[in-house]
Order: C-alpha cells, then structure tokens, then sequence
C-alpha cells in the first residue's frame, strides 16, 4: 500500500515579467523546444516546430514507450503518444517552473548573462554573430534551431558553450519536474509502493511577535545550523546542562511530508532548488538546507572518516584527527545511529556493482547504513525519511537536545556573528548572533502570505557556526573575520556519473540507495588520490536532468529507458580547489 502525504506547497512563481521580456520568454521557449521537441510524424506535423520522423519510426517508439504499469493496450498508446507530442513549452507548468528556478536560485551574474544571450539572439547583428543567420532564433525552423544549439556546445566562444550548458541544464530540469507524461511512460510512483510513515519528534520552535525593533534572547551557546555537526553539540551542550538555542534558515517538515516530491524537495530540502553550481556550470554542489541539514536528505550511508584524510588533517596541524579520542568518538556516533551493514538489501544496481567488481576480481563491499539495526530498503529517502529509520539529527540528536531542554528557531537567517570589544588574550570574542527571522503563514506552510519579518539579535557566552561547509565561511566572512585562509582551499571531488541498460525491468527507485562500493582504486598514487565506485539515487528528478544530452529527439526517447537502467559513479579524489568567497572553481592537479 502506497504512502499518503501531506503536500509542502511552493511560493507562488515570480511574474515572467520580472525576470525576462516576452521577446526574451519567446527566445528562450524556443531554446527549451529544441531541447525537448515535439516529435510527429512526416505528413502530419508542422516541421518548422516539430521533430518529424517517418510513420514506422513514429510507430515503433509508440510501441518501445508504452508503459508497462497501463494494461489497457489503448490507454498504453495513447499515453506513448501524449509523452512522443509534448514540448517543453506545451507543458502547463513548464514556464513556471523555470521562473522559479531563474528568479531564485541562478545568480544575478548568471542571469545577467542568460539574458545578455537571450537579447542578442533578438538583434540582428548579433544573431548573425551568434548563429550565422540574421533571423531570429526563436523564429527559425527547428531543424535550424537544432543544429545552432548542437553547435555552441563545442563553440571557441566560452560565453556559448556556457550558455548551452545552462539552457539544456535548465531546460531537462523544468521538464521532469513538470512533465505530466514522463512519469506515466516511466511507470514511476511519486511515493514508495510500500513502507509506512511513523510519528516525528514533536519539535517546538520559538515564536516573536511583529516589531520595529530586534527582538533580545539571551542563552548560553547559540548554535547556526541544525545539520549533522550542529545536532551532536546541540545534544552534548545540552545534556551538560547549558542553555542552547539551535537556528536554522530552513523549516522542519514532519515525517508525513516525506517523500517530497522532486521538485517540493529541491526546494524545501536543498540549497538553491537542488545544486549550488560552479561559475561556469561545470560543478554543481548538492547539500541539505532543512531541518537536519543533509542529515535529512542524504542516502543512510555511513563510512568512518578514511586513515589517508585523517593523516593529511594531521600533517596539517590537526593531530586530534590520528588519536585514538578521535576514533572513540566515530564508534561512540556510529553506535548510537545503529551503524551496521547487517540489515542491508542490495537492490538491482547494488547488487549488479558487487557482482561485477567479483567478477573482475575487485574488491567491493557492503556499506554500512545508519538505520538503527532496522532493514530499510528505500530509495526515495534522498527526499525525506517517512519511516524515520534512517537516524540523521532530526530523528537523534536534535531530539535529544530537545529533550535536555535546547530550543530551537527556524527560518532564521543568521547575517553576522557579533563579538564584543573587551579582548580576551589578545583577541576578539565572540557574543552572539544577529540574523532575521521569517515566519510561516497563517496556516502553517512556510512560503504563503501574511508572515513576520524580524530582525533577531541573540546574545550567548559562546557560538557555535555549523552551517556547513559553503556556508559557514561566509558567515564568518560577513561577520567581520580577516584571517585569508577563510574559505578557501575547500576540495571537491568531481563525479561522473555511469549508467547500464537492461534487458528487463530494474525499477532502480526501489531499494536501499547506496549500500555498495568498490574501493580498489581510491589510492592509486599513495597520497590518497584516486576514485571510488559507488551506486547512486534513480530518482527520475535526480538521475535524468544529469544524462547526457546530444539532441532532443535521443534525449527525450531515451529518458523512457529509467525503469530497466542501474547507475554507479566514480568519485575521482583528483581534486578541485574552490574558492568559497567567490564561489570560484578551478581544476587543480595534485
């Protein structure tokens, strides 16, 4: 029996207008129809709009696309044929979906030059710089259309090849969490087919009433963030009987809205809608921004920090990281979330990674799950846990600081972390936090109308900043801090994603996400620097916006071919050194 679950709405779209001019909407619709076209036959189809293909090729991709989950053989076609007929543009929510994306979470450097390429595909001259031809993109046919948008991709200008990079990005993103056909053809449920949902921790938030002036708190340890590092101080501090106050930009969601949707979990349970993504597009950085932090949202997986990190922490002048104190405390943490590879399910693509690694004589392994010694095979909990097996700070932690007697603000948005003028041994010390406060609705949710707005300041003998590695510098950035190692130097593992097509079905949402892993190559050089080979999440939201994309017509008849499909990736250590403060990346040898 499936799950029931509450809906989390999303804030109203931003205006079209705000963002774009509707000669710029009307480029960048015929950008998103080139990349997802309409697919027709030859005779019966407009050519100037449509991708035409012959009658027999038309009838053998109705036939490959009929969705295994519809028995009736008509409704089966019919449904084939609605997915083959729909463009990008024709999808009710397309548009709307990508107003939300641009209008908040692409960066104004990013929309600027979105629009710089949007305009100039509207001037004459510069179309005829940008495609060869002095017509406009958006009124060309679309076999032109494909050709110019196939071209900026191996383009000498950078400008075009990041453009086609972030319109076909943007353009596969809007259309799975749209796309009323594609879950139909892909026999994908929202939510799992079996499981139940279990009661949350009944959390209480502090609440303030509407003013002109900052609201004062005092405590004795204020902590920013509520993900993984934050919940175990929250829980010690408080259970050494301090007052402890926990803030979080985000809100928490009961386990009753779990799984989320694709596109309700981009953005109530990521930052920035799903990926924070590299100046020129070429990384995207996936972290949690929820109650829990990436606790909430990651895949049970839990692997103890490697003897080659710990000793470069060490060599770096960390020795704590090779004691045995340091150890003790990853046993004490993996036994208290019921760390253990004793209750896992391989499904089909953990299953096909141990199998094959054997074959070829590598040495995989089972990966051990925080699910509390609990089996726990679900593959949609990168959207949220409704069972709360998986044991990430919401479910542990921070429910033991609650009930040592911690309180906790959501929707705070700490800007500044304030420090007195009496120097304490020469230094500046830190007394508390400043940030604002926003309100959930009227009836609960966390985006409607009215909500309050107010400036918070917290005053506390100690701070602690857990808000996670690309945003804990910056707060203490904003802050005031100076010292030139502050954000940088953060190290990346780039990975690349590979995928298998079966001859049956696999349904690779189901199952334990990541419970495999082949390690055989993660040292090849003695320093540390090589690759690991681990499963990764199937969720259509999450696995298809990734695949490669060469033309439409092969993208959007490929996509269909998820349900009989097992992925893995390659986390190459061979790093890349970003430059949080700027949000730089740059590829570094090592």
């Amino acid at each position: 029996m499936a799950l029931t679950v509450q809906a989390s709405p999303l804030p109203p779209a931003p205006r079209p207008e705000d963002i774009f001019s509707p000669a710029q909407w009307e480029t960048l619709l015929a950008v998103a129809d080139t990349v997802i076209p309409s697919i027709g036959c030859t005779g019966t189809a407009d050519s100037s709009t449509t991708h035409l293909v012959s009658q027999p090729q038309f009838d053998a991709l109705v036939s490959s696309l009929r969705p295994a989950a519809v028995e009736d053989e008509s409704e089966a076609a019919r449904a084939a044929v609605q997915f083959l007929g729909e463009s990008a543009s024709s999808i009710p929510g397309f548009k709307e979906s990508m107003c939300r994306t641009l209008a908040l979470h692409v960066h104004q450097e990013g929309l600027r030059g979105i629009k710089t390429i949007l305009a100039g595909l509207n001037n004459f001259a510069v179309s005829f710089a940008l495609t060869g031809s002095r017509t406009p993109f958006q009124h060309q046919p679309y076999h032109v259309r494909r050709q110019i948008l196939s071209s900026w991709r191996s383009s000498y200008l950078p400008p075009l090849r990041a453009a086609h990079r972030a319109l076909v990005a943007l353009t596969k993103k809007s259309w799975v969490g749209s796309s009323p056909s594609l879950p139909l053809v892909l026999g994908f449920p929202n939510v799992p087919v079996h499981g139940a949902t279990s009661e949350s921790f009944p959390y209480s938030f502090l609440q303030f009433p509407a003013g002109d002036g900052p609201e004062i708190i005092e405590t004795d340890v204020v902590i920013v963030g509520s993900g993984c590092g934050a919940g175990v101080a929250a829980k010690n501090l408080a259970e050494a009987g301090h007052r402890v106050i926990v803030v979080e930009k985000s809100y928490f969601f009961p386990n009753d809205h779990y799984p989320m949707s694709g596109c309700e979990g981009a953005f109530h349970l990521f930052s920035n809608g799903g990926a924070e993504l590299s100046d020129d597009g070429s990384i995207g950085v996936v972290s949690g921004s929820t109650w829990g932090g990436g606790g909430t949202i990651n895949w049970s997986a839990s692997l103890q920090t490697q003897s080659m990190v710990r000793e470069e922490w060490a060599n770096a002048g960390l020795p704590l990281f090779t004691s045995s104190a340091y150890q003790t405390s990853l046993d004490r943490v993996c036994d208290y979330m019921g760390v253990s590879a004793d209750f896992i399910q391989q499904n089909h693509g953990n299953s096909v990674l141990m199998e094959g690694a054997r074959k070829l004589g590598y040495s995989a392994k089972a990966v051990p799950q925080n699910t509390g010694h609990q089996k726990h095979a679900c593959g949609y909990c990168a959207l949220g846990c409704a069972a709360g097996i998986k044991q990430g700070p919401a479910v542990t932690f921070l429910a033991d600081a609650a009930r040592a007697g911690a309180t906790f603000i959501e929707g705070f948005k700490a800007e500044k972390v304030l420090f007195g003028r009496k120097l304490v041994k020469g230094k500046r010390v830190a007394i508390g936090v400043r940030g604002t406060w926003t309100s959930r609705d009227a009836s609960g949710a966390t985006h409607g109308t009215p909500a309050i707005t107010r400036k918070v300041v917290i005053k506390a003998n100690k701070v602690v900043v857990s808000c996670g590695t690309l945003e804990s510098p910056l707060l203490l950035l904003r802050s005031g801090l100076k010292n030139p190692q502050i954000g940088r130097n953060l190290h990346l593992h780039p990975v690349i994603i590979m995928s298998a097509m079966f001859d049956h079905e696999t349904r690779p949402w189901e199952g334990s996400i990541l419970t495999s892993l082949v390690s055989d190559f993660e040292n090849l050089d003695g320093r540390g620097h090589g690759s690991k080979i681990e499963a990764v999440v199937m969720l259509p939201n999450f696995f298809l916006p990734l695949m490669a994309w060469d033309n439409g017509l092969d993208y959007k008849t490929f996509a269909p071919n998820a349900p009989r499909m097992a992925a893995a990736s390659t986390h190459d250590n061979n790093m890349a050194i970003t430059d949080v403060t700027s949000r730089k990346l740059a590829s570094h040898e090592p």
